[in-house]
């Protein structure tokens, strides 16, 4: 479900992005810094602003479909953000995202895996953006599922894979539709 952001939002994500990448540069960010590998010739991740421009589109783009304010999203570039991107309705969302317009699968990097079981969220999303161009960059959510489903049916990238070896992934194909995201209602019906 492509979602269509206005010029001046994706402005302001975009020198987002080139802030973050500033504060990564002058150490701001030590802990986060530490786990941005670089994997098969890919930048890392605290070195591009493509990377970091997708990303915030992505969560923009989730407020959006939502129909919620992207203030609510932690613009604060000189600290890493809490673990999660977003929380409406009492459920803690997780976009991720990929400049890349052909990615296809919801990626947990492989330096942030011992990470997951602990992180706040409840949901990841996955909302790559669907162009390499920035000025016509639109993010496009193609699906979502619990973190505990994730933790009990990811997959792990074999030798052969297109992603560093041991990587945790899931298939588009696995994911939840966007029709079905639960973050429209509250969480237990509260």
């Amino acid at each position: 479900m492509r979602i269509v952001l206005d010029t001046k939002l994706k402005r302001r994500c975009w020198e987002f992005a080139l802030a973050v990448v500033k504060s990564y540069a002058a150490d701001k960010k030590p802990r986060s810094k530490a786990l941005a590998g670089s994997y098969l010739g890919h930048t890392r991740a605290d070195l591009n602003p493509l990377v970091q421009y997708a990303g915030r589109l992505g969560e923009c783009g989730i407020c959006q479909h939502l129909g919620i304010s992207v203030e609510v999203l932690d613009w604060n570039t000189e600290r890493c953000d809490s673990g999660k991107d977003l929380q409406h309705n009492g459920w803690r969302i997780d976009c991720k995202s990929s400049p890349n317009p052909r990615a296809t699968s919801l990626v947990w990097p492989l330096d942030k895996r011992f990470l997951l079981e602990d992180a706040p969220i409840d949901l990841l999303v996955f909302i790559p953006i669907d162009h390499r161009d920035p000025e016509d960059a639109q993010p496009d959510f193609r699906g979502w599922i619990s973190k505990q489903e994730f933790m009990d049916r990811h997959n792990v990238a074999g030798r052969f894979s297109k992603l560093h070896l041991g990587t945790w992934f899931m298939d588009q194909s696995e994911l939840h539709h966007t029709d079905t995201f639960p973050a429209r209602r509250k969480k237990n019906g509260r």
